[in-house]
C-alpha cells in the first residue's frame, strides 16, 4: 500500500535510490544519521485503509506512480530530508501530520485535534516545559498509574501527559501496551497518542489534548456542569460504540471501559482512552492471569474465571449505557450497596422505564429513543457472553436509534 511506502521510506536510517525505467539510479536522499527503534518500524492502519475499495484506489495510484513518464528528466531529485518530507507529507516540525479527522476543530473552545501520523520521541526537558514543570495549574486527572497534566508544544498544539509510577513492574507493563495499543489504532473515536518519552526511570506518554474532560466528570452532578441532554449521551454513546467496535475488529480488548475512559469534547464526540489494561485475542477468547479492571464493571464470566474475550467490553459498555440512562455512578447511595446493575435489574424487567430515567432530564427526554436505548443495554448485559451482542450489532442499533430508524433495528 502507498502508506507503507511512505511510513518505511520516513523511518529508514539509509540513503534511499529509485531506480528508472533506463537502469539508472536517481537518488532521492542521502543515510540519516538517526536511531529509529524496532517499534517505531510498526506501521499503523485504519479501518478505512482496509476497506476494498480503498486498497484497490491505493494500488491503482501506486501503479500510476510507478510508470515511468516521458517527463521524467525534468524532475528534480530529491537531494535532502525536508523535500523528502514534503513529498510524504509529514511536518518537518513534529513528524507526525499525515491525515486529518472529521471535525477536527471544537467549535466551542477551538481547539484542534492533531493530524494522524507517525509516532515521535519526545524528551523529558521538552515535555517539562510544555507543563510548565508538570506544575498544579496544569494538573488533569490521577490514576492507578501516576498523573496526567495538561501542556502546549512550541507549535501550539495542546496536549495531555501522562506520567507514570516510576519502575513498577505492572506499571512497565502498563506503559508497553498503551504504546504497543495505541501505536496501532488511528480511528476518530480513539485518542491520539502522539509520541512517548522514556529517559532513566521517566516513563510518559504524550496524548492529543481532550477538551471537555471525561465522561464521569460530566455525569457526576457536581454543580459545575450542565446536565447532559438526551441527544449529546446518545452521541456521546455512539461514538464510544464506534470506538470499541474499531478496536475489537483489530482483536483489541480494552478491559477498562468507564465513563473516566471515554474522553469528550465540547461538541460531545467521544474518544476512548487509557489502555494500560488492553490486551490482543487471538482466537476466541483469553484467560487472564489476573482479573483486572473496575468493580462494577466486570463481567460475570470475567469476574469469575478469568474469561476474556471482546464480549467483556461488551458487557462493560452496556453498564456505561446504563449510566447515561439514569445518571449514576456504580457508586451512588441509591443503590443500597447493590451493583448498578443488580439496581436496575428489577426495574428492567417490569419495564419500570420511567424509575430508570435520570431525574435531571425526566421531562426532556425522547421516551421512545430511551426504551430502544434501554433494549440496547440489555442486550449488552446478558450473563451468557454467547448472548451478547458484538460492538458491530450495537453501533448499527444506536445509529437507528439516533436516526429514528427503529423499524432497520435487528436481532431484538
Amino acid at each position: 500500500m502507498k502508506r507503507d511506502k511512505q511510513y518505511f521510506m520516513g523511518r529508514l536510517s539509509c540513503g534511499i535510490s529509485s531506480m528508472k525505467s533506463n537502469n539508472t539510479l536517481k537518488q532521492l536522499r542521502g543515510p540519516v544519521n538517526q536511531h529509529v527503534s524496532y517499534d517505531e518500524m510498526i506501521p499503523s492502519y485504519s479501518s478505512e485503509d482496509l476497506s476494498p475499495s480503498n486498497i484497490g484506489n491505493t494500488m491503482n495510484t501506486k501503479q500510476s506512480i510507478s510508470k515511468d513518464k516521458s517527463h521524467s528528466h525534468i524532475q528534480k531529485p530529491l537531494h535532502n530530508d525536508q523535500n523528502l518530507h514534503q513529498l510524504l507529507n509529514i511536518d518537518e516540525s513534529n513528524g507526525i501530520q499525515m491525515e486529518e479527522f472529521q471535525n477536527p476543530i471544537c467549535s466551542i473552545c477551538k481547539n484542534r485535534r492533531p493530524k494522524i501520523g507517525l509516532h515521535r520521541d519526545f524528551t523529558y526537558k521538552e515535555l517539562h516545559e510544555a507543563t510548565e514543570g508538570f506544575s498544579n495549574e496544569n494538573f488533569l486527572s490521577e490514576g492507578g498509574f501516576g498523573f496526567v497534566f495538561k501542556g502546549k508544544l512550541k507549535d501550539g498544539l495542546k496536549i495531555a501527559v501522562k506520567q507514570h509510577k516510576p519502575a513498577s513492574l505492572q506499571g512497565e507493563k502498563q506503559f508497553k501496551s498503551e504504546v504497543y495499543v495505541l501505536s496501532q489504532a488511528r480511528h476518530q473515536n480513539v485518542v491520539v497518542l502522539l509520541g512517548s518519552c522514556v529517559e532513566g526511570s521517566h516513563r510518559l506518554l504524550v496524548y492529543e489534548y481532550v477538551c471537555s474532560g471525561s465522561l464521569e466528570e460530566r455525569l457526576s452532578g457536581d454543580g459545575s456542569w450542565q446536565p447532559l441532554n438526551w441527544e449529546q449521551r446518545l452521541k456521546i454513546a455512539m461514538g464510544a460504540a464506534k470506538g470499541l467496535a474499531y478496536l475489537h475488529g483489530r482483536n483489541i480488548v480494552h478491559r477498562d471501559m468507564r465513563p473516566s475512559n471515554i474522553l469528550i469534547t465540547h461538541d460531545h464526540e467521544s474518544l476512548l482512552g487509557d489502555f494500560g489494561l488492553a490486551k490482543e485475542q487471538q482466537e476466541g477468547s483469553l484467560s487472564s492471569s489476573g482479573v483486572v479492571g473496575t468493580l462494577g464493571y466486570l463481567a460475570p464470566e470475567y469476574a469469575e474465571s478469568g474469561k476474556l474475550s471482546t464480549k467483556t467490553d461488551v458487557y462493560s459498555f452496556g453498564v456505561v449505557l446504563l449510566q447515561l440512562i439514569t445518571g449514576l455512578k456504580t457508586t451512588d447511595a441509591i443503590l443500597g450497596g447493590k451493583s448498578l446493575v443488580g439496581w436496575a435489574k428489577p426495574l428492567l424487567e417490569t419495564k419500570n422505564y420511567p424509575d430508570l430515567i435520570d431525574k435531571r432530564i425526566l421531562d426532556f427526554h425522547d421516551v421512545h429513543k430511551l426504551f430502544w436505548m434501554v433494549l440496547v443495554a440489555e442486550k449488552c448485559l446478558k450473563k451468557n457472553p454467547d448472548d451478547r451482542w458484538t460492538m458491530e450489532q450495537v453501533v448499527h442499533n444506536l445509529n437507528c436509534i439516533k436516526e429514528g430508524n427503529t423499524n432497520f433495528i435487528i436481532d431484538f
